[in-house]
């Protein structure tokens, strides 16, 4: 993890929080193996969870620190997911953490539970949208001042342009609940017709992540 705001709060008070793993230009090298030193000193190892949009130089401090620690209780896991999905995706293996598996259970389980969320958004525009397939229609529609499209980066990649008589993207067939982080636009097209429509099962708020404007490719989300 790297940014607070990817952190979401524990759902009950058995589930511990994330630790936070700070950019290089955030922190030197030395206090970074230092922390990560501490860190298995106290749980005996360390899940990092990390997106793979991320910077090339913060990847290589990851695998500088693993090295350097010469430690086989270090798992570095990349996760295709949008900031949002991968929050939740911490919090699930926080859940996890406190019950009776393996380390190497857990680390695995980000594999398979990334499968289970639906990770998307609502954007008025896709033109720099390069994380999804967006077709040329698609691109040319984005300039239609007032549109908006409901896009899905996973499990499986959807996009679409949002109006009355379109169906919402295909959502999961299993009860859910949904976690909805409200940015700069307006629409209530979320809880009022996604919702419904996939029959979640409670709706909670959350906040923007700082990197999901950089994610989705523009900050009307």
């Amino acid at each position: 993890m790297t940014s607070a705001d990817l952190v979401l709060p524990p759902t009950d008070q058995q589930t511990p929080t994330a630790a936070l793993l700070q950019a290089p230009e955030a922190q030197v090298l030395e206090l970074a193996i230092g922390d990560m030193h501490l860190l298995l000193e106290q749980h005996g190892y360390v899940i990092a969870l990390y997106p793979s949009g991320i910077r090339p130089e913060h990847e290589r401090r990851l695998h500088s620190i693993r090295s350097v620690l010469e430690s086989d209780r270090i798992a570095l896991v990349k996760v295709d997911l949008p900031p949002l999905g991968l929050a939740v995706l911490v919090r699930q293996l926080r859940q996890l953490s406190v019950c009776d598996f393996s380390p190497g259970v857990v680390a695995s389980a980000a594999r398979l539970l990334s499968h289970y969320i639906y990770a998307g958004a609502l954007l008025n525009s896709v033109a720099r949208l390069d994380r999804v397939p967006v077709s040329l229609k698609s691109h040319a529609t984005s300039w239609v001042p007032g549109s908006q499209f409901a896009v899905l980066a996973g499990p499986e990649a959807q996009l679409m342009k949002v109006g009355p008589t379109v169906e919402p993207p295909t959502g999961p067939d299993f009860g859910t609940h949904l976690l909805v982080a409200k940015g700069n636009l307006q629409s209530d097209w979320v809880q009022e017709t996604l919702a419904p429509a996939w029959k979640v099962q409670a709706i909670h708020d959350a906040t923007v992540p700082s990197d999901s404007p950089r994610w989705w490719g523009t900050g009307k989300l």
